[in-house]
């Protein structure tokens, strides 16, 4: 027959399955937490970056808008001096 256990030696493998248990959860809990924190500065990081890039993109169009309107206004026969 198989070998009989006793209520505390029951007792002692439980309680070390539920320490490892909870020690598991506690690692796994602490690497979420600093891997939601990292998420968190990069989404951070990328939102200022995209906003300098839409202002910058924005200032770049309004300059382009604005040396198109100069264009128009040049005579239809004007050509750019060449530097000698």
């Amino acid at each position: 027959m198989g070998d009989f256990l006793g209520g505390t030696s029951i007792s002692r493998t439980f309680g070390g399955i539920l320490g490892l248990f909870r020690e598991a959860m506690k690692e796994a809990s602490n690497y979420m937490d600093e891997h939601g924190e990292r998420l968190e500065k990069r989404l951070i990081d990328h939102k200022r970056k995209k906003a300098s890039f839409l202002s910058k993109s924005a200032a770049l169009e309004q300059e382009i808008a604005y040396l198109l309107e100069q264009a128009k206004e040049l005579p239809d026969d004007f050509q750019l001096r060449e530097e000698e």
